[in-house]
């Protein structure tokens, strides 16, 4: 009998963690980004520094781009995955715009520069 009890016991433990778990959000920089259907640029992104040469752009819906730094510190180089950075041309002293895919990103220039420069 003790041991029905413990196995359901055991059971209803392992259904109740099987929920849908909560990531942290990622700390950071919240910056500005747009994805396909979308035409305005909102601060909804994450920059995270994962390294002296690497950052990570995290999306409000979980995904995320692994990225670097290119040799002069001007434009952001895709780290994982097959797509280009392309810049929009919209480059001021203090942000840099550009684009992934059907993404597209804005952000204060001083983020892209590798702590070590």
């Amino acid at each position: 009998m003790s041991l029905r009890i413990s196995s359901a016991v055991g059971f209803a433990l392992a259904v109740s963690a099987c929920g849908d778990p909560v990531s942290p959000a990622p700390e950071g920089e919240i910056v500005e980004c747009a994805f396909a259907g979308s035409s305005e640029l909102a601060p909804q992104c994450v920059f995270e520094r994962t390294g002296a040469e690497s950052f990570t752009i995290h999306h409000p819906d979980g995904s995320f781009r692994r990225m670097g730094f290119d040799a002069a510190g001007r434009m952001p180089m895709i780290v994982d995955g097959a797509e280009m950075v392309f810049s929009t041309e919209r480059v001021s002293e203090r942000s840099i715009e550009f684009e992934i895919g059907t993404a597209r990103y804005r952000m204060p220039r001083d983020l892209l520069v590798a702590p070590d420069r």
